[in-house]
């Protein structure tokens, strides 16, 4: 028995999850051709850069203006550090201490 011909993680996940967002007031913007001109139009360095640095210094210098400056480019390395070689029961056990009320939630390995 073969699947159906849009059973595809876009329209099982990428759309309905872009959908979701676009409700709750989020800005889509389609990155597919980001790097065409050779150069990031969003400011990344590589297509593995989660983490769009430039905007994320900009809100936290919003919401902690009175924060010095070492304390947001330490917060901006470690909210944007590699955490996938632990195993995702780990990955986001650091950020615990930086986002209050992030709970872990053990991983089923079943």
């Amino acid at each position: 028995m073969n699947p159906p011909v849009d059973y595809t993680e876009d329209t099982l996940v990428e759309k309905p999850a872009i959908a979701l967002l676009k409700e709750l007031g989020w800005t889509w913007f389609d990155a597919q051709h980001e790097f065409h001109a050779g150069l990031s139009s969003l400011g990344r360095e590589n297509k593995s850069e989660v983490i769009l640095k430039s905007r994320l210094r900009e809100a936290l210098l919003v919401l902690n203006s009175e924060a010095a400056p070492e304390a947001i480019h330490e917060a901006i390395a470690e909210l944007s550090r590699n955490r996938s070689r632990p195993g995702p029961e780990h990955a986001h056990g650091p950020a615990q201490c930086l986002v209050p009320g992030l709970h872990r939630h053990p991983v089923d390995r079943g």
